[in-house]
């Protein structure tokens, strides 16, 4: 038995230690290749995680938080999911911001941190939009929406905010197609818009397979009436999530960390299995749920006059391996999905063929597992406004 041991030992440290040597090296080539992003794209390189960028703008008097994704408030509860928020009347409660006005600290995915002030209801606007009586435009998606991860002004929607004087953006991290009817419901509808965006990303199906074990998210597709009249409650909202942010930094903390990502070999884990893409077609039952979601939205809409547009935002993988499975996947997807659009009576915007057509489509996103860069907002921006007929920034 000591035999066997030592034989273990001789065999298994040269292989421990050979695993750990690469997960160095691959943390050593992504710190390269973050800088050759940042100096690429002109930001100042910023090595620190986002809990340390937290704390020295909370130790500089600055009020800072990690950013809370919609869907990061779901928790398990049998076969649903149930929200870790609890109102007032001790009933569950959705944000579909986040904490109102502290500086949000999100990502970095170009060499700096992506960071956005966010409004009285925590999204990312400035706080008098919310005292206008209508709005021209409402936005509704995801991270693509928020912002990520560029620095704040450049983001699609900031440059679209540029040629309308009232847009609001109800962009969320995450958000599936029931988290945006929500924000439709909840903070869009009472300004009645003549305008409603409506993005549409790769894995938003996805999200619609996890949103719709949430009962409370499924009262928005069935109830007409249902509101949690969350722009009234946003004084308990901010009193649920500061627990939530308080619990989610001490995790972050730890798991940020250079030792626990070196211990946990994270880089070289995701090199010889990385998470599994997103494939083209995920049930039809999940596609029809979308079109019904769709067609609530429009029928909201047309009730005020107003028009939903459904904007397809291109993959990034497909600017840097345009016959990748993922790729040719998303594709399939897409055709699904404008066809749905199209079936349910909605116009549309893909983005894809001006993407496609663009110089060096590469240099629209960071990297293939990233968000679009500045140039690629941009362009996603200036073809949106020309297809709505926006003023020139």
């Amino acid at each position: 038995m000591r035999r066997l041991f030592g034989y273990l030992l001789v065999i298994g440290l040269p292989i421990v230690g050979a695993a750990y040597m690469a997960e160095i090296y691959l943390w050593y080539l992504g710190s390269k290749s973050l800088q050759g992003i940042a100096q690429k794209s002109g930001h100042i390189y910023d090595p620190r995680s986002k809990p340390d960028v937290v704390a020295a703008l909370n130790q500089a008097g600055i009020k800072a938080a990690l950013y809370v994704p919609p869907e990061t408030v779901f928790r398990a509860r049998g076969k649903d999911l149930g929200s870790a928020l609890k109102g007032k009347d001790g009933k569950e409660l959705l944000s579909l911001g986040g904490v109102s006005k502290t500086l949000n600290v999100v990502c970095n995915e170009g060499g700096s941190f992506f960071r956005y002030t966010s409004d009285r209801y925590g999204f990312n606007n400035p706080d008098t939009i919310w005292d206008r009586e209508s709005a021209d435009i409402v936005t509704l998606g995801d991270s693509f929406t928020l912002g990520n991860c560029v620095p704040s002004g450049r983001s699609m929607v900031d440059l679209l905010r540029s040629r309308t004087g009232a847009l609001i953006n109800l962009g969320g991290g995450g958000n599936g197609p029931l988290f945006m009817l929500a924000g439709l419901r909840e903070y869009g509808a009472r300004f009645k818009p003549k305008t409603v965006l409506w993005f549409f990303y790769n894995n938003d199906i996805e999200n619609l397979r996890s949103e719709r074990r949430s009962p409370i998210l499924r009262r928005y597709l069935a109830d007409d009436r249902f509101s949690q009249s969350l722009h009234t409650r946003q004084g308990e909202i901010d009193q649920a999530l500061y627990g939530l942010v308080a619990a989610l930094s001490k995790k972050t903390n730890w798991r940020e960390s250079a030792i626990f990502r070196l211990l946990r070999l994270q880089n070289l884990r995701y090199r010889i299995a990385p998470p599994s893409p997103a494939r083209g077609q995920t049930g039809s039952n999940l596609v029809a749920e979308y079109g019904k979601v769709l067609t609530k939205a429009r029928a909201t809409i047309a009730g005020w006059g107003g028009k939903l547009v459904f904007v397809y935002l291109p993959y990034p993988p497909r600017f840097f391996a345009s016959e990748a499975p993922s790729v040719k996947a998303a594709s399939a997807r897409k055709m699904q999905m404008l066809a749905l659009a199209k079936k349910t009576g909605i116009a549309t915007i893909d983005l894809e063929p001006v993407f496609d057509a663009y110089t060096k489509p590469s240099d629209l996103a960071y990297a293939a597992s990233t968000h679009y860069s500045e140039a690629g907002y941009k362009l996603a921006a200036d073809t949106i406004a020309k297809t709505l007929g926006l003023k020139a920034p």
